[in-house]
C-alpha cells in the first residue's frame, strides 16, 4: 500500500512540476504595477529626502541665472525663467509657513524656568520685604 501511495504522489508531484500553478493575470498585473509605483515613488522620494527651502531657493536662483547668461531660444530662455521664479516663490513660501513647535524644556520630568525676574520685579519684590519689616511690631 505504501509504494502504490508513494508513485501516485510521485506522479502528483511531477505533473506539478510541469504545469505549475499560475497566479490570475490581474492579480499579476495589480501585484507588479504596485511594485513599480513602490519603486517609483523610492526614486522620487531619496532626492526629495534631502531638499530644503534654501536649497530650493538657490535653485531658483541657479536656473534664473543659468536662463540669463544662455545663448538659447527665446521661449526656451523665458520658460527657465519662468520656472525659476516658481521654484523661488514656492520656497520662500514654504519657508515662512514652516514654524518649528515650541517645546518646554524640561529637568527629570519637571519645567524649567529658564527666565530670571527682571529688574524692576526684583526691586519691588525687595521694596515689599523691606516695607514689611518696618511695619512688624517689635
Amino acid at each position: 500500500m505504501s509504494d502504490r501511495l508513494r508513485q501516485e504522489i510521485d506522479e502528483i508531484l511531477s505533473k506539478y512540476e510541469k504545469f505549475p500553478l499560475r497566479e490570475p493575470l490581474s492579480r499579476r498585473l495589480r501585484r507588479k504595477a504596485s511594485e513599480l509605483i513602490a519603486a517609483a515613488g523610492r526614486l522620487v522620494a531619496a532626492p526629495l529626502r534631502y531638499a530644503t527651502a534654501g536649497r530650493l531657493m538657490l535653485l531658483g536662483v541657479i536656473l534664473i541665472l543659468a536662463a540669463y547668461f544662455s545663448f538659447g531660444g527665446a521661449s526656451i530662455t523665458r520658460a527657465v525663467i519662468i520656472a525659476g521664479l516658481i521654484v523661488f516663490a514656492l520656497a520662500f513660501m514654504v519657508s515662512l509657513r514652516r514654524r518649528t513647535p515650541h517645546v518646554e524644556p524640561r529637568w527629570r520630568g519637571h519645567p524649567l524656568d529658564l527666565h530670571e525676574p527682571s529688574v524692576g520685579a526684583r526691586l519691588r519684590a525687595w521694596w515689599g520685604r523691606w516695607r514689611g519689616r518696618r511695619r512688624s511690631p517689635r
